[in-house]
This record gives structure tokens, C-alpha cells and sequence, in this order.
């Protein structure tokens, strides 16, 4: 599972395998807590969260097993079980309700302008909010 921008693979985030993505789940929301690397795809997209520029969120999924049905007039698709492929911050979220938000911008932001030491490291991370 990969974090991305606008779901492109070419523009990666962070990832679970490398501890740089952390996902928690619950029945409201999902939540990707990224360690952004030390890149220019990176850094546009914390600018342009902290600009306010874009505060969307997605996730890429697989379906596994779906079920449809009515709620009155419309048509309902419930997905039962699906396979998660990346999260990602994008401009233009399926669901307008998602939020992707700096949570540590400013102690980022220090850190990256000098080396900082590994545990201040370990604590500079960005949390990307999907709900």
C-alpha cells in the first residue's frame, strides 16, 4: 500500500512496507498518517496544503464482493469487501467530504531547513485525513 498524489505512482508519498505510511481504520473514516520524503513532489503538495490549494483525499480500491439494491429511486451500490491500493491527496476527491490537512507542518518545516537530529526526524510527520 502506497500514499500518492492523484493516484500516479510516479509521485509516491510514503508507503506501509517502508514505514513511511500508517493506516488506521474505523466503520467514520480512514486515516493516512504520511512520513512525506525529501522531495519536490512532496514539498508542492505540502505547500499547496498549506496554501489551501487542494484538501482532497482518495483511496484506490479494487472491488472484491459488491451488493446493489434500491433506496427509493436510486440505485445503491454497497461494497462489501474490497482490495485498498494507494491513498492519495488530490484535487479533485469522489467524495468532497475527504480532508487532507498538515497536522505537523511547522515542525516540518524546521526540520527541514537544518539536519535535525533522528528523533525529532521520527517526530516531523504529516497526517493526510480521509473521512
Amino acid at each position: 500500500m502506497r500514499a500518492m498524489v492523484d493516484h500516479d505512482p510516479t509521485r509516491i508519498l510514503g508507503r506501509r512496507k517502508a514505514g513511511t505510511l500508517k493506516l488506521r481504520e474505523t466503520w467514520e473514516a480512514l486515516t493516512a498518517e504520511i512520513l512525506p520524503p525529501d522531495t519536490s513532489t512532496a514539498r508542492d503538495v505540502i505547500e499547496n496544503l498549506r496554501r489551501g490549494d487542494v484538501d482532497g483525499m482518495s483511496t484506490g480500491f479494487r472491488t472484491v464482493s459488491d451488493r446493489w439494491g434500491h433506496e427509493g429511486d436510486v440505485m445503491v451500490r454497497e461494497l462489501l469487501l474490497v482490495d485498498r491500493l494507494d491513498v492519495s491527496v488530490v484535487a479533485f476527491p469522489a467524495y468532497p467530504a475527504t480532508m487532507a490537512a498538515l497536522r505537523s507542518f511547522e515542525a516540518y518545516r524546521r526540520c527541514s531547513k537544518k539536519r535535525c537530529p533522528s528523533k525529532a526526524v521520527a517526530r516531523r510527520r504529516t497526517q493526510f485525513v480521509s473521512t
